[in-house]
């Protein structure tokens, strides 16, 4: 016997709940299989099933609905699916973290092994320049050695060719070799060619003047015109150096007592005057008033006579 009201089966309850379940159709049909409804409507069977799409995680609304799970199951559930994807996002930093470690690990490392090529070329460069330099002393102690005897004595051509080439390949070499304008007079008298090759070298330095005017203060000879005169083709040589020059050829001429010497002289220098005019390193009425007095002067000798009547050639 039953008093009161009859309790109702166990079944009728739960298909009650399903009833319920069913009004929210929308959430169901979009997050659980068809099947499932079904099985739902017809009150058979009442346990829940996985969606159909197992890789992605259940939402909170989804699992508030699940008809079989307990509040507090429901909520840890909910805060299960919300953490996972906080963790996850967790780890992706993580991750960037250590692959930036790896890369300023791996530039790191090209540093240094760049640092340390670098450091072995400086090493490698200092001890070329250091055979460079041996090599080169070695060079500039026989070249003292050569341009010491050519202030005494004439040099065998194989021992001038040397000397000229070593200078060639290496022109800043003469700096070092004790050379001064004092020695160049006695290396013009001795050894022309090296004294002309030593000037060309010598243009262009801040001493060159100290040169030049050693030139013009030295006695006069042949071998000092002779390099004069390959000078003013080879080089342009200052106006003032080459009219100083031809006042001192003209001077020493006119002091030479000995009669032989001095026609031998004159004539030198009227070729050499020629030479400037015809090639046109000098300007005829920078030298017209000296020239002139010296053909007058030496007029009875045969190249002073052809000097004067080239300078009749100018209209002046």
């Amino acid at each position: 016997e039953m008093s009161g009201e009859s309790e109702q089966p166990l079944w009728v309850e739960t298909n009650i709940e399903a009833e319920a379940l069913l009004w929210d159709t929308t959430e169901i049909e979009s997050n659980w299989p068809n099947d499932v409804i079904v099985s739902l409507k017809s009150g058979l069977d009442m346990s829940p099933l996985a969606p159909s799409n197992s890789s992605s995680p259940p939402n909170s609304a989804s699992l508030s609905n699940s008809p079989n799970l307990s509040p507090s199951a429901k909520s840890d559930k909910a805060s299960d699916a919300r953490g996972g994807g906080s963790k996850s996002n967790k780890k992706a930093p993580a991750a960037k973290s250590s692959k930036s470690g790896k890369k300023k690990t791996s530039s790191d490392t090209k540093g240094v092994n760049k640092e340390s090529k670098s450091n072995r070329t400086k090493a490698e460069s200092a001890e070329l320049a250091e055979d460079m330099y041996k090599e080169t002393d070695a060079r500039v102690l026989k070249m003292r050695e050569v341009l010491n005897r050519s202030l005494r004595v004439t040099l065998s051509q194989s021992d001038s060719q040397n000397f000229v080439n070593l200078m060639r390949d290496n022109p800043k070499i003469i700096t070092r070799l004790g050379m001064t304008p004092k020695k160049l007079p006695p290396i013009i008298e001795k050894n022309p060619d090296l004294a002309f090759e030593i000037i060309l070298k010598l243009m262009g330095t801040k001493k060159i003047p100290e040169y030049f005017q050693m030139i013009v203060k030295m006695e006069l000879s042949l071998h000092s015109m002779d390099v004069v005169n390959r000078l003013t083709t080879a080089v342009k040589l200052p106006v003032e150096f080459i009219h100083l020059y031809i006042v001192n050829c003209i001077a020493s001429c006119e002091n030479i007592k000995d009669r032989y010497l001095q026609t031998r002289l004159v004539r030198l220098v009227c070729v050499f005057l020629q030479s400037l005019i015809r090639n046109k390193i000098i300007n005829v009425k920078d030298i017209l008033v000296e020239v002139q007095a010296f053909c007058i002067e030496f007029n009875q000798i045969r190249e002073a006579a052809g000097l004067f009547r080239l300078l009749k050639q100018f209209d002046l």
